[in-house]
């Protein structure tokens, strides 16, 4: 991966190798001799030079004898764009070809160089940027997102639930609140949307809801169908509703929403014990470091875990623009198409958010497993969790044990229990100081379906981000 950074985009600034007129003079008696019996065409007819030279010749349209011919009739130099990844190559050259320019390529294997007139710079850079914007019609995905207010975050997570689509929620740089989820589920998320919306309208349409000394009486016009019960708070109003109207637990929340406002009920005593703030800070949000660049200053990276797969995503919000990028499954070069295409990020500022956003991926990857070779020989993976300020839990081989922190030598407590080196054992407790208790819960708690009455809601300080 590290082999092709700098190689990322096209667009890099050119290394110019310039070459006078006058040594092209010099030299053109020379070049003149090599070619005069094949070189008998003007600047159109480069493109054809014969089989007698295809053994000098280049993968562009010219060999780079018949370019530097080329410049010296022009009275013009040479320039080059150096590092240009062989998988771009080809596209370069066919858009030259339409351009109507003579280019050569020098070199082989992953890096290759595109020399050019001085004269054809303009052109070269329109076909830079056309092979960019193809290139990026091409660039992996690994998430999605879409924004949603903050009411019907709860709502959307339902719906997601109760069709087997995992999502989570962060709010970007621009204050917005996005809904991220996996790319590999688009379709089935545009017919998640589609629902919801309808649901949307449904409830919108049908429910009414009126209140008297006696209490609070329901109806859904839809259903013909109508109930009375107290006032209580969300988590209570979803229950009955599912009960009595058969809602699911989607329509049951956007129900409870709009019974909220219609009755002009206190929001924050009437949402008290749901999980809609853990829902927004489901990703760990917000992530700084003392050494990140002065430019990443107002913009936002946050990391997130789906459970059916082990990569870590780092969704980066820079303004109104949001994109993943995908440390273990994606290169750098493709990271940094992303972040200067799709986040109108300077090359300068990609290099620097695709440093960080590896930096994020291995803290997290270290934070929650240790490796260590066993008696058997073979590598093992030892999961570690911290449960509170005191205290973590380690799993190995079907055995789990607590340990607290404030325990004398609770390294060599680790290492005999479970018979690894204390090397290793050292490793866990220093992971486990690492991790947040927070962040723990908050996973923890999403795993769960509610049931009833909804766990208590976890306050989150988005200044702090991930703890390290």
């Amino acid at each position: 991966m590290a082999d092709e950074v700098g190689s990322a985009a096209l667009s890099a600034g050119q290394k110019a190798i310039e070459v006078s007129a006058e040594l092209i003079k010099l030299l053109a008696p020379l070049a003149e001799k090599l070619l005069s019996t094949v070189y008998h065409k003007s600047v159109d007819g480069i493109g054809g030079i014969g089989e007698k030279i295809s053994d000098i010749r280049s993968k562009g349209t010219v060999s780079n004898k018949a370019l530097f011919m080329e410049a010296q009739k022009a009275g013009c130099g040479i320039s080059t764009t150096s590092n240009i990844l062989s998988r771009d190559v080809g596209a370069f050259v066919e858009k030259a070809k339409e351009y109507n320019i003579p280019v050569a390529v020098v070199g082989k294997g992953d890096k290759q160089t595109i020399e050019f007139l001085d004269r054809d710079k303009g052109v070269v850079e329109q076909i830079t940027q056309e092979v960019l914007q193809d290139r990026l019609k091409e660039a992996p995905q690994s998430v999605k997102c879409f924004n949603i207010s903050e009411n019907n975050i709860t709502a959307m997570k339902a719906a997601f639930e109760e069709n087997g689509v995992e999502c989570q929620f962060m709010r970007a740089a621009d204050g917005k609140i996005k809904c991220v989820y996996p790319a590999e589920n688009a379709e089935q998320v545009a017919v998640i949307k589609a629902d919801y919306k309808q649901m949307h309208s449904e409830i919108a349409e049908n429910l009414t809801v009126q209140k008297d000394e006696n209490g609070i009486t329901i109806t859904d016009e839809q259903l013909g169908k109508s109930f009375s019960f107290s006032s209580a708070n969300k988590a209570q109003t979803m229950q009955v509703l599912q009960e009595q109207f058969g809602y699911s637990e989607a329509k049951a929340d956007l129900a409870a929403n709009k019974i909220c406002r219609d009755l002009g009920l206190d929001k924050e005593k009437f949402l008290a014990r749901t999980q809609q703030y853990d829902n927004l800070n489901s990703l760990k949000t917000n992530i700084r470091y003392q050494s990140d660049d002065l430019t990443l200053r107002d913009m936002r990276f946050s990391s997130v875990n789906f459970k059916d797969g082990g990569n870590t995503h780092i969704v980066i919000s820079n303004g109104g623009k949001t994109a993943a990028l995908t440390p273990d499954t994606m290169t750098e070069t493709e990271m940094k198409n992303i972040c200067t295409n799709q986040l109108g990020m300077s090359e300068y500022q990609a290099d620097k958010a695709v440093e960080k956003a590896v930096k994020i991926d291995k803290q997290v990857k270290s934070q929650i497993e240790e490796r260590t070779v066993g008696k058997d020989g073979l590598s093992h993976s030892i999961s570690i969790e911290r449960n509170s300020q005191n205290s973590f839990t380690v799993q190995f081989g079907g055995k789990s044990k607590t340990y607290n922190f404030s325990t004398i030598n609770v390294a060599d407590k680790i290492a005999k229990d479970f018979g690894i080196p204390k090397a290793n054992a050292a490793n866990i407790v220093h992971k486990a100081s690492m991790q947040s208790v927070l962040q723990n819960k908050i996973k923890n708690t999403l795993k769960k379906k509610p049931q009833g009455v909804a766990a208590p809601t976890l306050k989150f300080n988005e200044s702090k981000g991930l703890k390290r």
